[in-house]
């Protein structure tokens, strides 16, 4: 995903977990209030085989199949206090942060009813 000054390239399975666990740490951390999340992303995560997904972003992206995201985005300034961490998570491999999420309450809670 090319975004703003920055491009970096990002696949939709890396962008879905780094979104998930971004969201996750900036409750956590209390980086952004619940309700802030929720203008934004009002959707919840399913549990899909290879970890939560967010379905419309999914379907937004699903174009560009297991290849990276080319299509430039704008930043939403009010969430620029989650670079840090989102840059911090997009260092990670996709794949470890999937083995990560299999161990979330979320995974667990929903295995027998994957989708994808």
């Amino acid at each position: 995903m090319l975004h703003g000054n920055t491009d970096v390239l990002v696949t939709n399975l890396q962008l879905q977990k780094v979104l998930f666990f971004t969201l996750k740490q900036a409750l956590n951390q209390q980086l952004l209030n619940e309700s802030a999340i929720e203008k934004t992303y009002n959707q919840p995560f399913e549990a899909w085989r290879y970890g939560p997904v967010e379905r419309e972003i999914y379907e937004k992206y699903k174009v560009y199949g297991a290849d990276p995201i080319t299509e430039r985005d704008t930043e939403n300034s009010e969430y620029q206090v989650l670079n840090s961490v989102i840059f911090q998570f997009l260092q990670r491999d996709p794949f470890e942060l999937i083995h990560i999420s299999h161990q979330e309450k979320l995974w667990s809670q929903h295995e027998t009813y994957l989708i994808g």
